[in-house]
């Protein structure tokens, strides 16, 4: 279980998170993409497994889905995170 106070406001480029860390921040916070090629899942449980923040972007993200072009109309926060 993840409290409150644990829960980061923002992640840091080149700062060091655990899955913990980043499965709180995942549930909290909104306009947030994170890209990772490590892992399928951030356990909220887990503390241990620790990870880089190696880039963070603030961007719009356009997209297509089966009904076509997806028009951003904010910008997001995109972190590309790498497990260590």
């Amino acid at each position: 279980m993840v409290y409150d106070n644990e829960i980061f406001t923002d992640l840091e480029k080149g700062n060091v998170y655990s899955a913990r860390d980043i499965a709180g921040f995942l549930n909290f916070k909104q306009n947030i993409t994170i890209l990772c090629s490590d892992t399928d899942f951030f356990n909220s449980d887990d503390a241990n497994v620790k990870f880089k923040i190696r880039e963070k972007l603030e961007t719009f993200i356009h997209s297509n889905n089966i009904v076509g072009y997806i028009k951003p109309n904010v910008k997001s926060l995109i972190y590309i995170v790498e497990r260590i």
